[in-house]
C-alpha cells in the first residue's frame, strides 16, 4: 500500500461531481421545515489513506427529535470520537471511499 498524504482525502470521489455535503433539516416554533445547517462531509482515514469514512449521521433509536436532541447527539458523538464501525442501540450513515 502507498502512504498517500491526508490531503488527497478532501479532493472530489469524482472530478466532474462536487464534494458531497450533509443537509440538516428541522423545524421552527411554527412547525415549518427549516435547514438547519449544511456540512461538508469529513473523512477520517484508514488503512494507510487508501480508504477514508465519513460518518454522515447517527442516532440512537428510536431517535429523540424534540429540542434538535437528535442533532446534538450526533454531534457529542463525533466529537468524543468513540464511534465504531456500528452503533448498537441506533443507526449509523456512513460513506466509504
Amino acid at each position: 500500500m502507498s502512504n498517500k498524504p491526508p490531503a488527497l482525502l478532501s479532493k472530489p470521489l469524482a472530478p466532474n461531481l462536487p464534494s458531497p455535503t450533509t443537509y440538516i433539516t428541522g423545524y421552527d416554533a411554527s412547525g415549518k421545515s427549516i435547514l438547519e445547517s449544511t456540512r461538508p462531509n469529513q473523512w477520517k482515514p484508514f488503512e494507510n489513506n487508501e480508504t477514508a469514512f465519513s460518518q454522515v449521521y447517527t442516532t440512537s433509536f428510536p431517535p429523540d427529535l424534540n429540542d434538535n436532541k437528535d442533532i446534538k447527539f450526533h454531534d457529542d458523538l463525533m466529537a468524543a470520537d468513540t464511534l465504531g464501525l456500528a452503533r448498537k442501540g441506533g443507526v449509523v450513515m456512513r460513506m466509504v471511499r
